[in-house]
């Protein structure tokens, strides 16, 4: 154990520069005296204060969403938009950055145009002003500096870049990371007010003859049926590829929302010349189905998704009006 530095080796006695401070600085005090001594003064413990500095997140929470979905293998220059929408409670610290991350393949990242709230900011680098931005790439990160930082919650957040697509098929995502005290990475979801749309942040990188999830179609005819588990309602599934040709030879699968609630046909056959397949949805289940179609063959979930309404036999009400018993009146002027 290390020998104690007594009270007459070390303190005020000493020469503020005399070495030895350094020594029995570093040494334990005695433990009668308790007390640590720096230049000869004492050092409390009692008189310490320790101060705590709250570091605020950039936002409670983020979602985001990138379109288009689909684009093809090895195409260049494709457009995307990337919607954020963030949440910001008080407390919060707001947002003064955006870093969007694009997954390995995509080359030649560039960023072209940035708005806040619907209103058009400027490009201005390297130090932004109200208003403006300041857009930098690394590898497979852009990153916008945001001259104004954005304290109000839901403001749209839209950001627009091209990049080329990579060679390799596949799906993945595309990451948003809103930039402040703390940073906040968004989550998927309906960033741009069009919840029919797939409000995600994946992107499928596609052969040239693949259905194009955007482009594609599913309708439902008519939209309104009974749930007498007869009628039933026509799904008809066009597909169509990036340049909106029809994709044929593909197989379709049909889903309902309500899945074992109600009956669906499935297409018979592949997409024809005209890239279409059609199957069809029944139900004893009162209530709205939404429809979901996928192209199999490549592994595409297509955007669009119709409603059936399944509702009680309209008819009977109508008979039962036709049927009601004629006034007396009315009778006597039939003779």
């Amino acid at each position: 154990m290390a020998p104690f530095c007594p009270e007459d080796a070390c303190g005020s006695a000493l020469d503020p520069d005399d070495e030895r401070h350094a020594f029995c600085d570093a040494r334990p005090r005695d433990p009668e005296h308790g007390n640590r001594h720096h230049r000869g003064s004492p050092l409390l413990v009692t008189n310490a204060t320790v101060t705590l500095t709250r570091t605020a997140n950039a936002v409670t929470s983020a979602v985001a969403e990138i379109n288009p979905q689909a684009v093809t293998a090895g195409s260049a220059g494709n457009t995307f938009v990337c919607d954020i929408l963030p949440t910001i409670n008080p407390g919060d610290s707001g947002v003064n950055s955006v870093a969007i991350t694009a997954p390995a393949g995509y080359t030649n990242l560039s960023l072209t145009n940035l708005s806040a709230g619907g209103l058009a900011q400027s490009l201005n680098c390297p130090a932004p002003g109200a208003g403006q931005y300041c857009a930098t790439t690394a590898g497979q990160v852009m990153t916008v500096a945001l001259g104004t930082k954005i304290i109000t919650s839901l403001i749209d957040i839209r950001v627009t870049f091209t990049a080329d697509a990579p060679g390799a098929l596949g799906s993945a995502a595309f990451a948003a990371v809103l930039g402040g005290s703390l940073p906040k990475l968004a989550v998927a979801g309906d960033a741009n007010g069009n919840a029919a749309d797939a409000n995600s942040m994946t992107v499928t990188v596609q052969n040239p003859s693949s259905a194009d999830p955007n482009r594609s179609t599913v309708t439902a005819s008519p939209p309104i049926v009974n749930a007498d588990g007869v009628a039933l309602s026509t799904i008809t599934v066009s597909l169509r590829d990036v340049n909106n040709l029809p994709v044929p030879t593909k197989t379709v699968i049909l889903s309902s929302s309500r899945g074992a609630g109600d009956t669906l046909t499935q297409p018979a056959a592949v997409t024809d010349a005209n890239g279409v397949a059609t199957g069809s949805i029944r139900s004893l289940t009162i209530g709205t189905s939404s429809i979901t179609a996928t192209d199999v063959t490549d592994g595409v979930v297509l955007t669009m998704q119709p409603q059936v309404t399944f509702t009680r036999d309209r008819c009977s009400t109508c008979t039962r009006a036709r049927t009601k018993k004629r006034p007396s009146w009315a009778m006597w002027s039939l003779m």
